[in-house]
Parts: C-alpha cells; sequence; structure tokens
C-alpha cells in the first residue's frame, strides 16, 4: 500500500479517535451560539501582546518553560491526572507594553496548468513545480521507480501500456532537483540539468520565472511536521534546523546558487505572494540534560536550574546566511506573547516566526513571531492568519498583515469550535473586510447498555459558520450560522463536514453520513448569512473546486446505502451548477473503479490537474486515481473491498456551456503484477501543456499526447 495513503488514512482515524476521547472527558462543549452576531457592548480582552524587549521575551519564554515542567511533574508523581490544568504561574510583568480580495482558485488562463491552490494569487509549495517550459521535480531519497515493463531509450514496452507513451525512470536515490523540458509535438520530457543537494530531504519548492530568468526556492528539512508529536515536551526537545535556496535556473544545464539561509526550528509550512515568501517555522529550545517527566524533587530542582541558566541564544532560534555566522532571527518588537485569556494557556514554549524573504533582495529578511502554538496557516493577498486548535474545541486565531516590509501583526480572536485533519486552511476566507470560518463542534453520542456490552455511538455534530472583523486588535465574531433567526443547521444529526469551499460571498460545504447534501450559503450580508440552497445525492464530495461562479467541481467517492448504512464504493468526480444559488443541480459525473479506490485528491489537491482554455468555457481535467476492482480482497456485498489493479491519470474534458464531462481515456503508469499487489509511487503530479501530459509518478515522468491517451485495454 502506498505510505503516504497509509499514513494520511491513518492520521484520520487517530483524529477521530483522538478527539471523541477528549469529548469523552467532558472537555468538548456541543454548546451553539443562538445569536446572528456576537456583537458586544463589552471590548474583548487582547489575547496578544507586544513583547517589546528581548528580555521581556527571555522571561516569559522560561516562564512557560517552568509551568510546562511543573505540570509534568505533577503527573509522573500523580499529583495532576492527565489532561487536567497545572496551577498557573504568575505571568511575566510588563511594563513596556503600549496598549481581501475574492477567494477563487482556478485553473490558468493560460496554455500550461500550474498547481493548484487554495487562493488566487497565492502560490503553495509542492514536490512538483512548473513554468511553461520547464517540470521541476524533487527527487528524494525514499523514491520507489515503478518500473514494470522493459525500457528501450525512453520507450516503455511490453504489457498493456502504448507505446506512444514516453517513461523516464532515474536509478539514484540521492536528494535532488530534476529539471526536465516539457515538449508538446510529440510529447516528451527531457531532462536538462540536476541539482544535487545534500541528505536533506526537499519539503517544497517555488519557481519564479520571466522571460530574461527563473529562479528556484527550495525549502529543505530534516524533520518535517506531523500532529502526532505536538505536545510531547521531550519531541521538540532537539535541535531541528531547515534551509531556504534560491537557484538560478535560467540555464538548466548551468545552475547557481544565489543565496541560502539555515534557520533554527522545524519548517512547518509557506506561501508565495508575487516576488516574496512567506516561510512559517516553529522553534522550540533545546534544554540538554533536562528531565521531561521528572519523577523526583532532584530532578524537579535541576529542571529549574537548567531553565534559569539559558542564555538569549540558546532560548531563541538562530539563522545562517550562506553559510556565515549564526545571528538572533526574531526581533522583540516583532514578536507578541499571549495575554489575557491566552496567559493561562500559553505555557507551551514554542516561537512560531514568520519569515518574509524577498526573492529580488533576501537579504532584506523580515521575521515577525509569536510566542505560543500554531496548528496551521491560512493566507489571503492580503493577510496570513496563524490558527491553533489545540484545546481541541475551541481555535484562536492570529491575523498579520503582508506590508512591504513583511508579515505585521494586528489581531487576535478566537471561535468555537475546530477546523478537522483535513485541509483545515481550506475552511477559512477572508473577503472584504471579513473573515469567514466555518468550524465543527461535537461530543459522542448516547450511551447504549447491552448486558455486559456498553457502547458509545459516535458523534453529535454541530458545524458553525463564524463571521470575524477586525476592531483595533481584535477579532470581532459580528455573526454565525445557525441562529435565532435562521436556527437551520449546516448538516443533518451525525453528519461529519468532509469539505468546504469559498468563493466570492458563498461558501459551499459537503456533509455526509450516508447521502451528501451540498449546502450554498449565502454571504452577501455578512451580517446575515443563511443557507440558500442544498442539493443531496448518494456519496460525498471531499474536495471541491470552484469553476468560475456558475460551477463547482466536486471529488469523493460514490456510495450505496443498504439498512441504514451507507457503504463507500469508487472515486466520484462531479460537476454542479451553482448559478442558482437557491438550488444547486449536478449535471455531470463519472464513477471510477470499486470499493477501495483511491485519489490523491481527496487529501492533496495538488494531485489535481485544471487548465481552462483562453476564451472558452471548457477546462481540461486530470485526475490521478488507484483502480480497485475485479477480484474482492476480503469482506462481501456491499461491504466487500477490491483488489488494486492499477494507476491511472484519467484525462477529461469539461465543456461548461454544452454542459458534457468527456472521459479523453487513460494514462496508464502502475499495474498489478504476481510479485506486487499494491501501486508504488509516492508522488502523483501532472502538467498540462498546449496537447500534451507529462504526469509525474514515483520518481518517473510519463508524457503523451490529450487527444491520444494510452490506455489498459
Amino acid at each position: 500500500m502506498r505510505f503516504c495513503k497509509f499514513s494520511k488514512l491513518l492520521a484520520g482515524v487517530l483524529g477521530i479517535a483522538f478527539a471523541a476521547s477528549i469529548a469523552g472527558c467532558g472537555s468538548i462543549s456541543s454548546d451553539q451560539s443562538s445569536s446572528s452576531s456576537s456583537n458586544s457592548s463589552s471590548t474583548p480582552t487582547a489575547l496578544m501582546k507586544s513583547a517589546q524587549t528581548l528580555q521581556t521575551l527571555e522571561a516569559e519564554i522560561k516562564r512557560n518553560l517552568k509551568a510546562i515542567a511543573q505540570q509534568n511533574a505533577q503527573k509522573s508523581q500523580g499529583v495532576l491526572a492527565a489532561g487536567s490544568n497545572l496551577a498557573v504561574l504568575s505571568p511575566v510583568a510588563d511594563t513596556t507594553l503600549v496598549g481581501a480580495v475574492a477567494n477563487v482558485s482556478g485553473a490558468s488562463t493560460e496554455a500550461v496548468s500550474t498547481t493548484t491552490v487554495a487562493e488566487l494569487g497565492v502560490d503553495e509549495a509542492d514536490l512538483v513545480k512548473n513554468d511553461d517550459k520547464y517540470l521541476y521535480i524533487a527527487r528524494q531519497s525514499t523514491s520507489v521507480v515503478p518500473v514494470d515493463t522493459g525500457v528501450i531509450g525512453g520507450v516503455v514496452t511490453g504489457g498493456s501500456v502504448g507505446s506512444d507513451a514516453l517513461f523516464y525512470p532515474t536509478t539514484t536515490s540521492e536528494n535532488s532537483i530534476r529539471i526536465m523540458e516539457m515538449q508538446e509535438t510529440p510529447a516528451a520530457a527531457v531532462e536538462r540539468g540536476t541539482i544535487k543537494l545534500g541528505s536533506t530531504p526537499v519539503s517544497g519548492l517555488y519557481i519564479k520565472s520571466s522571460d530574461a530568468a527563473r529562479e528556484l526556492a527550495v525549502i529543505s528539512s530534516a524533520y518535517s511536521w506531523t500532529y502526532g508529536g505536538w505536545y510531547n515536551l521531550g519531541f521538540w526537545g532537539n535541535n531541528n534546523s531547515f534551509n531556504v535556496d534560491l537557484f538560478n535556473v535560467t540555464t538548466p544545464s548551468s545552475v547557481d546558487k544565489n543565496w541560502s539561509i539555515n534557520i533554527d526550528g522545524t519548517y512547518l509550512q509557506s506561501r508565495r505572494i508575487n516576488d516574496k515568501l512567506y516561510i512559517v517555522s516553529r522553534y522550540y529550545p533545546y534544554l540538554p540534560n533536562f528531565v521531561a517527566y521528572p519523577t523526583d524533587d532532584a530532578s524537579v530542582k535541576q529542571n529549574e536550574q537548567i531553565i534559569d541558566s539559558l542564555t538569549m541564544d540558546s532560548l531563541l532560534p538562530l539563522h545562517r546566511i550562506n553559510g556565515g555566522t549564526a545571528s538572533l532571527h526574531v526581533q522583540a518588537d516583532q514578536c507578541v506573547l499571549p495575554s489575557g485569556m491566552l496567559i493561562d494557556q500559553g505555557y507551551m514554549p514554542f516561537i512560531i516566526t514568520i519569515t518574509t524573504i524577498d526573492m529580488n533582495n533576501p537579504d532584506a529578511l523580515d521575521v515577525s513571531c509569536v510566542l505560543g502554538e500554531d496548528s496551521g496557516i491560512y493566507a489571503s493577498t492580503d493577510s496570513l492568519y496563524l490558527y491553533n486548535q489545540s484545546s481541541w474545541d475551541k481555535t484562536y486565531l492570529h491575523k498579520f498583515d503582508l506590508t512591504s516590509a513583511g508579515a505585521r501583526y494586528v489581531a487576535s480572536g478566537s471561535i468555537e469550535g475546530n477546523l478537522g485533519w483535513n485541509n483545515p486552511h481550506l475552511r477559512l476566507s477572508e473577503y472584504q473586510g471579513s473573515l469567514r470560518v466555518i468550524s465543527t463542534t461535537f461530543t459522542v453520542g448516547d450511551t447504549v447498555s447491552t448486558g455486559d456490552v456498553v457502547s458509545v455511538t459516535c458523534c453529535n455534530y454541530q458545524h458553525g459558520l463564524h463571521v470575524l472583523q477586525q476592531t483595533g486588535d481584535q477579532l470581532v465574531e459580528v455573526a454565525t450560522l445557525p441562529n435565532t433567526k435562521r436556527p437551520k443547521a449546516i448538516g443533518k444529526p451525525g453528519e461529519d463536514l468532509y469539505a468546504v469551499r469559498f468563493y466570492g460571498a458563498r461558501a459551499y460545504a459537503v456533509t455526509y453520513q450516508r447521502t451528501d447534501p451540498l449546502y450554498a450559503i449565502d454571504m452577501t450580508d455578512p451580517l446575515d448569512p443563511y443557507l440558500a440552497g442544498e442539493l443531496q445525492m448518494p456519496g460525498f464530495s471531499d474536495y471541491l473546486q470552484p469553476l468560475g461562479d456558475k460551477y463547482l467541481l466536486g471529488v469523493g467517492k460514490e456510495s450505496v446505502e443498504q439498512d441504514g448504512v451507507a457503504y463507500t464504493q469508487g472515486v466520484k468526480i462531479a460537476v454542479f451548477d451553482v448559478s442558482d444559488i437557491s438550488m444547486p443541480r449536478l449535471i455531470k459525473q463519472d464513477i471510477i473503479g470499486k470499493r477501495g479506490s483511491y485519489s490523491d485528491v481527496s487529501y492533496d489537491y495538488h494531485a489535481l490537474t485544471l487548465l481552462k482554455l483562453p476564451d472558452t468555457d471548457r477546462y481540461r481535467i486530470v485526475l490521478p486515481v488507484d483502480v480497485h476492482d475485479n477480484t474482492i480482497s476480503w469482506g462481501q456485498g456491499l461491504q466487500a473491498y477490491y483488489d488494486w489493479q492499477q494507476t491511472i491519470f484519467r484525462f477529461y474534458d469539461l465543456d461548461l456551456a454544452a454542459e458534457s464531462l468527456t472521459n479523453v481515456g487513460d494514462m496508464l503508469v502502475d499495474t498489478r503484477t504476481t510479485d506486487r499487489t499494491w501501486s508504488q509511487g509516492n508522488l502523483c503530479r501532472s502538467v498540462i501543456l498546449g496537447d500534451s501530459v507529462h504526469a509525474v509518478y514515483g520518481d518517473a515522468v510519463w508524457s503523451s499526447q490529450w487527444l491520444t491517451p494510452f490506455t489498459n485495454t
């Protein structure tokens, strides 16, 4: 089984189990706001405050370290039950303190597709990037080459793969970047250069191209963030660092490194807007000889001594530019600390940094920081938001304006509920001065006793829309949905939220338990949002892609219901007409494979490729699918799961004017053999260049003409 798929599916299962266990402890509230507006006559207390001085920042970090050390000591010695709150230490005395664009992700309007993103104008890092001429592919040391057929001169032969397919394997396992020149006719991708990297794996790429020059940004991190170790003190107490390198790739055969920086901490996420990179990372002070869970007074005292002896250089992250000497990475006047209600919850001593790198002038580095926790980021072209849902039943939001100098903190707020685990940033959208967020709260269901067996149903979901606007340094909730005026719920009882997408003054949400209600929400008046329309159909979409303001594309699963239980089936792609928001309708759909079939798009929308043909209502779409079919691996009837048979990239022509979705054909890149019964590619990406398609699968590139993709016959 593909490892990346397994880990994502496992994360989903663990996330549900983790949430349910917290709910069982009574820490998640099911209360839902019943008012249409949360305006209050009282001004909310500020959630963050400026550090102003390095001394204040140092004192706050040490306070937090001692607080969590005290909590861990109490847990280890049985004084404090796991999950309880610690006795809060006194906050640091501070005498120096002083008091959007429409959300669209569309296909490119040029003759070449680009990375599918959440916001138009906000680029996202990926392991495959392209411009109008070249493919840039991160070759990871763990890549597997899926060669099932004989390769003669780059032409795939044998098996069921057509001879018009060109296959470009690699035999090396070092971390590097392959630069491939794409050719439209005949379809081909020819390697023109390689950037050799060290032992550090690539986390993401960005490409900045013009007629005169091409520059590639490479983010490399020895450790990639995972949710599982988020709160483990010992887990973060190490010397992580990551690199950002800028390469001049104008001449692929002769690549020069223009600039590089090594930053202490763990790379989390990033965005690129125009020529500026925004890199979000986490730093945790390194604590040598620190006992994470002390069981005796001597260890507790030793921990306090270690914390007291820490210097500024060990408490704060450093950076090294072009291999030079280490310098302090943060400035106190651009750092904010927990305040108000967050003082009691801000004892996790993480330093979240937002590093702004101007690709035209990288030495003019700008860094802002937040002391506390972060679960992810959302960015529009004007703002960047950090969101923290570590308490699970509440999400905290910190807003940064994207100025000419860099990211500048301006306001904070909070909402009830959490954003889930599958693409949570898609639940946020900034539009015309309002931040819109859809969150979920839930509790475990009813407890049923049958003899000696006690079962608990899961789950009582409640989904809410929150509209926040900035007032001073506050993000104030000005409207919610549902409310007393508009009480209709988003989703029926027991339905979880599978997908959310915003487009301008609209939001679309998919909930699912047995059928797929697609909800359309009208937010033309941000103070009075309402459920405008609803469409029910079998199955669900777990990714939604707006196609302008009249149509919506969904990718997910088909399902069949029997005796009140819905069983997922094959991968489903569906096109919806949402021109009349009060009456969404399904116009076309295609179902691929049987139960067990899977598309990477469900969890990583970068795998979806869209190209809008200029001056038309037509789109070209490429969808990767692991097809399960033919033989049953286990189960029976509707519950049966089928064996993996092949991995394809399916080509679609979508004509919105004619309301037609045509399956052009399949590019076959992997197939079942007697020796291998699971797909082996750990990366699925594709690029449409004119009338050619170039697909990256694992560590190979396949090229084919659009109108004549090779098929499995």
